[in-house]
């Protein structure tokens, strides 16, 4: 292992700092264990090197290799941390999101506009959990590779099936999957759906979704709530994905 240079801190620090060059150089800056042995069990083609603070060394030797591997000291390590203590991390080229295919099948559920990376990586972790994998994000969501959002998932974004719509509208024409959009105003509950498969969609807390969006809609549900006005998008989530999920089936 070789000690990580002030260059290569400068350029992860300007990678976690700036959203534009995150985008422009297609890559972006992970840490903690847990999210660091998801990615290397997944997909570890993605990773450039791994950066470990020094004295964790012959903790990381366990199953990291060591020619890809930089050390870095406590006065630089904790420049790199969301957290209190920087342990372990991974400069990663983030993957190709695809874009999704109308051939859909089965449970897929549909994030729109979603822009706060914690309250994404927290609906992949949940979505993983109840064994839904396929996800679409529409109209311009947060990185689901951004830091907080994988470490939000615990390593989950790994092991889903993430596709890109650019405008939900024009991908609901002509979809075989019958859609169930989430609105606070539906007079219908999610608990009078029975189904087994379909398009389940989500809008970020501020707009919910589109009056065109909910019209093309096969129905517009919602879940029951009093004392407050409405729930955490990744809150909604849950509480859908339970109910429908496969393993509760």
């Amino acid at each position: 292992m070789q000690g990580l240079s002030k260059n290569q801190v400068k350029y992860i620090l300007r990678l976690n700092k700036n959203s534009y060059f995150r985008r422009q150089e297609q890559k972006t800056f992970i840490e903690g264990q847990k999210v660091v042995l998801e990615l290397l069990k997944e997909i570890p083609d993605i990773v450039e090197y791994y950066v470990v603070r020094s004295g964790f060394e012959k903790e990381a030797k366990r199953y990291l290799p060591s020619n890809k591997t930089y050390v870095v000291p406590d006065a630089l390590g904790y420049k790199l941390t969301t957290h209190t203590k920087f342990n372990v991390g991974a400069l990663i080229k983030m993957p190709e999101i695809k874009l999704a295919p109308k051939s859909l099948k089965g449970l897929v559920f549909g994030l729109v506009g979603i822009q706060d990376p914690g309250n994404l990586g927290t609906i992949f972790r949940t979505l993983l959990a109840f064994d839904i994998k396929d996800i679409i994000l529409f109209n311009h969501c947060a990185s689901p590779y951004h830091q907080k959002s994988v470490s939000a998932s615990s390593g989950a974004v790994f092991r889903l099936n993430l596709y890109k719509y650019e405008e939900v509208e024009d991908f609901l024409n002509n979809l075989d999957l019958p859609v169930y959009a989430l609105d606070i105003k539906a007079n219908k509950s999610y608990k009078d759906i029975e189904t087994k498969k379909g398009l389940f969609l989500f809008g970020n807390e501020g707009r919910g979704l589109t009056k065109k969006t909910l019209e093309q809609s096969t129905e517009v549900i919602k879940i029951p709530i009093k004392n407050i006005d409405s729930l955490n998008v990744a809150v909604s989530v849950g509480i859908v994905a339970s109910h429908f999920s496969p393993i509760n089936q």
